[in-house]
């Protein structure tokens, strides 16, 4: 936490030159000279002798705020003098302080969640040696509270579609083409024309038993590429879909077959000629 708080000092205030307070806030919290009584070094000695390539206490510092309840330069500090700041400069050093006392908290949380994480778990060894490890400031374990164990299905994304964000009117269009009209226009680039997409209905007038056949495209069921798609089921149910109900509603409100004739929907018989006549409205 020292070495954050003058790193902080040292290179995040362009405007405000701190680098002065660094000695000065090192002899106030040492982090080991003049840390014992017997050994402390006196007034005489330069602040430049003292750790020069080490850095203050952060835990010291904190402390110091969290007694005197002083989180502004100089923290309530008296026992030595400290240089006496400009604002610029003691603003810039009550921002790192502030730092410092949120990484302090953080770290306090961390560990806090860490341990209650291990009681729920019921491993009062792990918890014990945890809160042990923050307290005598030792290399923690990683923590296991934030390794969080995904759930659900894993899905990988290999492929990017762009589409086009302002894409042409088409000629009709339905809730599903306005709602999506980027997606639709580049399905209607990648499936067949759909006029050409069509199945054939059979059945038998009762009342003069004659065949009756009507060849119907997705086109006049004034579909477009994006109902295509939402309309396709997987699985082989053999209850009416809803494409069955529209094919059969183009058929009656067409060709208005005997309530008592039985069409029957093939998908997969290619239409003859005379069906393909038979298309069009009479």
């Amino acid at each position: 936490m020292g070495y954050r708080f003058e790193r902080g000092l040292h290179d995040d205030h362009g405007l405000a030159e701190v680098d002065k307070f660094i000695y000065p806030l090192r002899r106030a919290f040492p982090l080991v000279a003049d840390g014992i009584a017997a050994t402390q070094a006196t007034a005489d000695v330069p602040i430049e002798a003292l750790e020069a390539r080490n850095v203050l206490d952060g835990r010291k510092l904190l402390t110091q705020i969290q007694f005197s309840g002083q989180a502004t330069y100089p923290f309530g500090w008296t026992a030595t003098p400290l240089p006496a700041a400009s604002t610029l400069e003691a603003e810039a050093i009550n921002q790192e302080a502030s730092r410092l006392l949120d990484a302090f908290d953080a770290v306090a949380d961390l560990a806090l969640a860490e341990g209650v994480h291990q009681a729920v778990q019921g491993n009062f060894d792990r918890l014990a040696g945890t809160l042990e490890t923050y307290s005598t400031g030792n290399f923690p374990p990683d923590p296991e509270v934030i390794q969080t164990p995904s759930t659900g299905v894993s899905v990988t994304h290999r492929v990017a579609v762009h589409f086009n964000p302002s894409p042409s009117t088409p000629g009709y269009t339905t809730p599903r083409s306005i709602a999506e009209p980027g997606l639709d226009e580049w399905l209607e680039q990648v499936l067949p024309p759909l006029d050409k997409i069509q199945c054939t209905v059979d059945w038998t007038d009762p009342l003069t038993n004659g065949a009756r056949t009507r060849v119907v495209s997705l086109r006049d069921l004034m579909l477009r590429p994006v109902d295509v798609v939402a309309l396709v089921r997987a699985d082989d149910s053999p209850a009416m879909t809803e494409l069955d109900d529209r094919v059969m509603s183009f058929v009656l409100a067409t060709d208005h077959p005997r309530p008592d004739a039985a069409p029957v929907i093939s998908y997969l018989a290619a239409p003859s000629m005379r069906s393909a006549f038979l298309r069009r409205p009479h």
